[in-house]
This record gives C-alpha cells, structure tokens and sequence, in this order.
C-alpha cells in the first residue's frame, strides 16, 4: 500500500498490522507488533516488539526486547536491549549492554560493549569493535576485529580471521581457516583443526593448534613471551627459528637440523622434518621466549 504514519504512544500497546510504506514511530514502555514496512524510524524505550519485516531500518532502543523475522538493511542504536534478528541481510550498530540472537546474516558492522553475540547459523561478514562481549557462533566466513578486549569467541567454523587489535581475547575454534593477528596481547587461542596460514604477532600470547590439515602453507609466531603447541600429525615442514630465550622441542627422530646455532641466550635452528613433501608446511618462529611444542 501506499501507506506512511507518523505515530507516538506512551503506556499503551500498538498493533501495526499489514504493510507499509513508511512508518516513524515513538513508543515508550509499551508492547508492540508490526506486519512489513519497507522504511522504517522507530524510538523505543521500556518495552517489547515483535516486526514481520522491515526493508531499510534506523531504530534506536533502550530497555527494549524486541523479534524482527527478516531485515533488509537496519541502523541500530542499542542499550540494556535483548534482540532476536532470524534473517539480516546488513546491520551497522552501535549496542551497550545489549544481546544479539541472529540467524542468519549477509554483513555486519558493529561496536559492541558488554554483551553477548549468537549466531545460531551463518554470517559471512563482519567487521567489529568489542569491549567484554562473548561470541557463540555456528559459521562466519570472514570476521575482521578493529580492536577487542575481554572478549571471548566461541565459534564452530571461521574461514577467515583476523584481529587487528586484541587484548585479554580468547578463541576457542573448531575449525579455522585463516588467522592473522597484528598486534595481540595476553590472549588465548584454542584450534582444534587449522585450514589454512596462521600468523600470530603477540605478546604473552598461548596458542595450541590440536590438527592441521593438508591445506596449510604457513604458520608464523613473532612477538614475546609466547607458549604454543602445533600437533602436525606427521605432516612435513621447515623450521626456521630465531629465538632469544626460546625453545623449541620436537621428536629428534623425525627431524633432520640443518643450522643449530646457540650463541649465549640466542637460538638459530634451521630444520626440515624427514617426512616429504612437493609443498612442506613452512613454520616461521622469531621473538623472545617463544616456545614452540611441535607434535605429530
């Protein structure tokens, strides 16, 4: 329909059934539900929602529960909310204190504080900034973080992932493809099976990879104070480390040196394993107190 409202409602409830062209709409401490509205300005304060579809979207909550079945694309300001998004296509937001349940996603761009985010299916991208936010998720495809502390990243598959800065963070992954950290402090990293290169360049940083598949070309360490544990299940690689105060341990028996060189506290180490390969995994250590705990 060719139908445009702007509505404002305090302590009552709203009923905005059917669809819509355009609806600004105000609402404290109230229940609402709306059927589709192709462009929508919603302020809500105290109160629940419950949206079949909204096309382009600017809402700004605060202590509000809201239900949105399918959203094209959505500007969200949110504080103190409890969100359930099924189907997003984009979302920007600015959230505090606030929970997101999403299914499914195309794009997300986010500042978050102090909340939890769930992605009960896919999201294949995203670019965030966090301050003591928890991640569950099942499938990301390709997750940049700007800048994240006191986070934590539970997630059953990412295929790409970078954070560009990050401090007290820990993932626990089943499946990673890429990884690559600039700059990483006091973290922990929990892979179960790794796909592709990993890089990591940290501080006080502990990494354990439990598998690596076929796939991987590269693991990089650089940086301080790092303990890591790589479990390469009979793979072959090179070695080459240069480390002051490191160690690296491995089974001698698997193993040919090429360059050991041990010169007071500094450890040059150039190895390749005696398992071949056409494309060996190349593993690149370099820092102070770095150890490295090669398996398999």
């Amino acid at each position: 329909g060719q139908n445009e409202y702007k509505i404002s409602t305090s302590y009552e409830a709203a009923r905005l059934l059917g669809d819509f062209n355009k609806i600004d709409f105000t609402q404290y401490s109230g229940d609402l539900k709306v059927g589709r509205i192709k462009s929508a300005k919603m302020n809500l304060k105290y109160g629940s929602a419950e949206i079949e579809s909204l096309g382009t979207a600017k809402l700004d909550i605060y202590e509000q529960q809201m239900t949105v079945y399918t959203i094209g694309k959505l500007d969200l300001s949110a504080k103190y909310s409890d969100l359930d998004f099924e189907r997003i296509e984009e979302i920007e937001t600015e959230a505090y204190e606030t929970d997101f349940e999403i299914g499914e996603a195309t794009n997300l761009i986010g500042n978050l504080k102090y909340g939890d985010l769930s992605i009960t299916g896919s999201l294949e991208e995203a670019e965030l900034t966090l301050y003591e936010v928890d991640i569950e998720a099942e499938v990301i495809d390709k997750l940049n973080i700007s800048e994240s502390k006191y986070s934590k990243f539970i997630v059953r598959e990412i295929r790409n992932l970078k954070f560009n800065q990050s401090y007290e963070d820990e993932t626990e992954i089943y499946q990673l493809g890429s990884f690559e950290s600039q700059d990483t402090k006091y973290g922990k990293h929990d892979i179960e099976i790794l796909t592709s290169n990993f890089e990591l360049n940290g501080y006080e940083e502990d990494v354990e990879i439990k598998q690596i598949n076929a796939s991987v070309d590269q693991i990089i360490l650089k940086g301080k104070y790092i303990d890591s544990s790589i479990d390469l299940q009979g793979s072959a690689f090179t070695l080459t480390s240069n480390t002051k105060y490191g160690d690296i341990s491995y089974d001698e028996d698997s193993i040919n040196i090429k360059k050991y060189i041990k010169d007071g506290d500094q450890l040059e180490i150039e190895a390749y394993s005696k398992t071949k390969s056409d494309a060996p995994i190349t593993i690149d250590i370099n820092g102070y107190e770095i150890e490295l705990d090669i398996k398999g």
